[in-house]
C-alpha cells in the first residue's frame, strides 16, 4: 500500500468553498475524493490518511471519516481494519461485471426518461454531447471523460428514481481509470460518443427501446475500452459486454 496522499494529486481539490450546512461536509469531501480517483489523479491502492485529508480539507477528522465510509459503500475506497483506507484495486473480472450492470441500471434510467421526457429536455444532453465532441477534436482525455459521467448523472436526475442512482453509486469504482492509459483519439471514443447521440435522438422523440439498448451500448463500450487499457494481466477470454446486455438484433 501507497504511504500518504499525494498532495500533488489532489492540488485544487482542498477548495470546498463556503458551507452552509455542516452536514453536507462529508459528501463534499467525497465526491472532491472520488473525482480524483475516478479520473485516475489518486492510484489504484493508494493509502487515503485521515489526518493528511483533513489538513488538506481544513476541516476535522470526523467528516473525512464519514466522506471515507460514503467512498467504501460507492466501491471506490477500500477500508482495512487498523490499516485505514486505500483506493480500490480493481480487476478486470471485476470492471467486466460492474459495466454488465451498469448496462442494466443506466439502460432502465434512459428508457424511463425517454418515456417522461418534458419537449426539449433532450437538449441538455445534447449540449453535453457537444462538449464531448469539443474534448475529442483538443485530445482532452480528462475532461471527454467528465463529460460522460456528466452525461450518465443528467440522466439519472430525468430518470428521478433515488434507487437507481443508488445502485449507480455502488459501482462507481469500476468507473475509475489512469488517464495516461488511455488516449481519447481512439477510435472507441468516436464510437461512443456515437452512441450517446443516440441516447438523445431517442429520448427526443420518446423511443424507449432504443434509448435502453443505446446506453447500453455505451457503457458496454467503456467497460471494454477500460478493460483493454487498465489491465496487463486480462483475461483475454472474458466476453464482450455487449454480448451480454444489448439485444441480438441491435449490436
Amino acid at each position: 500500500m501507497q504511504s500518504t496522499v499525494d498532495k500533488n494529486a489532489l492540488r485544487g481539490l482542498g477548495d470546498l468553498g463556503i458551507i452552509a450546512d455542516d452536514r453536507a461536509l462529508p459528501r463534499l469531501i467525497a465526491e472532491k475524493v472520488a473525482h480524483a480517483i475516478v479520473d485516475g489523479s489518486l492510484s489504484p491502492g493508494q493509502r487515503l490518511a485521515e489526518v493528511e485529508l483533513a489538513e488538506l480539507f481544513g476541516t476535522s477528522r470526523t467528516p473525512v471519516r464519514e466522506a471515507l465510509q460514503l467512498l467504501s459503500h460507492e466501491g471506490l475506497v477500500e477500508l482495512i481494519p487498523r490499516r485505514g483506507a486505500r483506493v480500490v484495486q480493481l480487476s478486470p473480472e471485476g470492471v467486466h461485471g460492474a459495466y454488465v450492470c451498469r448496462a442494466a441500471i443506466f439502460g432502465l434510467a434512459s428508457r424511463l426518461v425517454a418515456e417522461h421526457a418534458n419537449p426539449g429536455e433532450h437538449r441538455t444532453l445534447e449540449v453535453i454531447c457537444a462538449d464531448m465532441e469539443r474534448h475529442l477534436s483538443g485530445a482532452d482525455v480528462g475532461s471527454f471523460f467528465d463529460s460522460c459521467i456528466e452525461f450518465g448523472d443528467e440522466v439519472l436526475s430525468m430518470a428521478a428514481v433515488p434507487h437507481l442512482t443508488q445502485l449507480a453509486r455502488s459501482l462507481r469504482g469500476a468507473a475509475a481509470f489512469s488517464l495516461d492509459r488511455v488516449s481519447v483519439q481512439s477510435q472507441r471514443a468516436s464510437v461512443v460518443l456515437d452512441h450517446y447521440r443516440s441516447v438523445v435522438d431517442a429520448i427526443e422523440f420518446g423511443r424507449s427501446y432504443d434509448a435502453d439498448q443505446a446506453m447500453r451500448r455505451v457503457q458496454a463500450e467503456f467497460g471494454d475500452w477500460l478493460v483493454a487499457t487498465q489491465f496487463d494481466d486480462r483475461d483475454q477470454d472474458l466476453v464482450p459486454i455487449a454480448t451480454l446486455v444489448v439485444d441480438s438484433a441491435k449490436k
